[in-house]
């Protein structure tokens, strides 16, 4: 992507909201909740208690990020622990963790080197039951070994999609990112988001994302909504 391409109105506005990095607290839901839909040994669980994780309380990124990363950490755990944190509905939850193909895809991205365009055709190639774009991009940014593939899901497509770009490298389908979305394409909105933080200054792309996904209150969420209807 070229600079060009931004919409810097949108972009300006966007500064103005987030002069800073936001802090992403505590989101999705208790990682005991999914853990009660298939068997954790007490082991791991006191493993975690010790580390300082208290699973019947939601986790932040940034302690979702550091357990991901523990080889202590079995894979369907750990993939859990992502699913909890981003509020994952229950029901695609346990059809995702029945189907025989999630286990091969996590030891495929589990601490993989491998370029994002390979790993997120991965993800469509092996495909698990109840498990779309906005969350196996959620397993990539997670299980990768470098935090370079950048969750993708509706604030974020709408942003891109609606306002801060001409050219958009994502497509949007009803409102959410199009399943039908390429590894290029993929590839090439996080080395967008890369650019506006390069912009921004000495932010990364990671705090992009979670900026432009906002709070579910948050300023630039409502614009974006005001842009979507037209205000």
């Amino acid at each position: 992507m070229e600079i060009k391409n931004i919409n810097m109105y949108a972009f300006d506005y966007f500064n103005q909201l987030h002069k800073t990095p936001p802090f992403q607290g505590k989101v999705g839901h208790a990682p005991e909740k999914y853990f009660s839909n298939f068997n954790v040994s007490s082991t791991l669980l006191d493993y975690i208690n010790k580390k300082g994780y208290d699973i019947r309380r939601k986790l932040d990124r940034i302690e979702v990020s550091l357990l991901c990363s523990d080889n202590n950490i079995d894979d369907i755990t750990a993939y859990s622990l992502v699913m909890a944190w981003g509020g994952r509905n229950p029901r695609n939850f346990r059809y995702s963790i029945e189907d025989k193909n999630l286990k091969i895809l996590l030891k495929e991205l589990r601490g993989s080197n491998d370029s994002i365009e390979s790993d997120f055709q991965k993800c469509k190639t092996i495909k698990v039951k109840g498990l779309g774009i906005s969350f196996y991009t959620k397993v990539l940014y997670f299980f990768r070994s470098q935090p370079d593939s950048y969750i993708l899901d509706q604030w974020i497509v709408k942003s891109l999609k609606v306002l801060l770009t001409n050219n958009s490298p994502v497509r949007m389908l009803y409102q959410l990112p199009h399943p039908e979305t390429t590894a290029e394409e993929y590839s090439n909105y996080c080395s967008l988001l890369n650019l506006l933080a390069e912009i921004k200054g000495d932010w990364s792309g990671e705090q992009v994302e979670a900026a432009l996904f906002d709070a579910p209150k948050g300023a630039w969420r409502n614009f974006v909504k005001n842009k979507l209807n037209g205000k």
